[in-house]
């Protein structure tokens, strides 16, 4: 996979569309912004702040695989 197609963004946008909630209904579930996610799915924002990190993790209920690998990828590269 390019590093476009696993960037945190697609991640995100993969899980939240699994679990069937739209930008606006993952905001509501998380407590921030639908405009931060957006953010984050269009690559605008790459590194989530931990806190929110932390909310969309616990928001979106996902396996600690799922969250590794959306943790790997809200690491800065360097």
């Amino acid at each position: 996979m390019s590093s476009e197609q696993t960037s945190f963004g697609n991640l995100l946008r993969r899980y939240r569309t699994v679990a069937g909630l739209t930008q606006e209904a993952l905001a509501a579930r998380a407590q921030i912004s639908a405009r931060t996610i957006a953010d984050l799915e269009r690559g605008i924002n790459r590194t989530p702040r931990h806190d929110t990190f932390e909310l969309l993790m616990s928001s979106l209920e996902l396996t600690a695989q799922q969250r590794a690998c959306l943790d790997f990828h809200s690491l800065p590269h360097r």
